[in-house]
């Protein structure tokens, strides 16, 4: 995380937090851990210090959270890095490799925050703008390939966890 970053997130409404994620799709198991910035619609907004959290969302109950004091930053980050490794070793059902995404597959939209100099018409599609919040930050949704393969210089991506209200979509041709 920039740090000259932090001080533009929290006047906008938004905090970062480091978040380790595992989704399980039709066509496997997917993880990530990255930084990401959350607003107070999401349950780990108000997660400070040495609080450590995890949420789970399902269709029947919903979001389940549980939070508690963790062991600080080094431990937790060393006990992150043992589980993610372990993970990658187990063996991967071979139906899952054999399962490529088809070009019917929909892909998964989530919400961004770009920051740094740049405009919305440079920007590749299927990127659709939904606003400026500030002069340097524009809040967009699109798919995670798509956010990855851009490239400014002096440019900052941020996913977004948490809702955003769409005040005006604007759809980059």
């Amino acid at each position: 995380m920039q740090e000259q970053n932090r001080p533009c997130a929290y006047a906008l409404g938004f905090r970062f937090k480091h978040v380790a994620s595992i989704h399980k799709t039709e066509n496997g198991i997917t993880c990530s851990v990255k930084p990401v910035l959350v607003n107070e619609s999401h349950p780990f907004y108000q997660i400070e210090d040495v609080q450590n959290a995890a949420s789970i969302d399902r269709d029947i109950v919903g979001n389940i959270s549980l939070q508690g004091p963790g062991a600080g930053m080094f431990p937790t980050a060393s006990a992150i890095i043992e589980d993610l490794v372990h993970i990658n070793t187990m063996e991967i059902k071979r139906a899952h490799l054999a399962n490529k995404a088809s070009p019917d597959d929909q892909a998964v939209l989530s919400y961004w925050a770009i920051g740094g100099g740049v405009y919305a018409s440079t920007l590749p599609t299927p990127i659709q703008v939904i606003e400026r919040i500030h002069p340097n930050v524009l809040i967009v949704q699109a798919p995670e390939e798509t956010i990855y393969a851009v490239h400014f210089p002096n440019v900052h991506i941020y996913q977004i966890l948490g809702k955003v209200v769409k005040k005006e979509v604007l759809v980059i041709q």
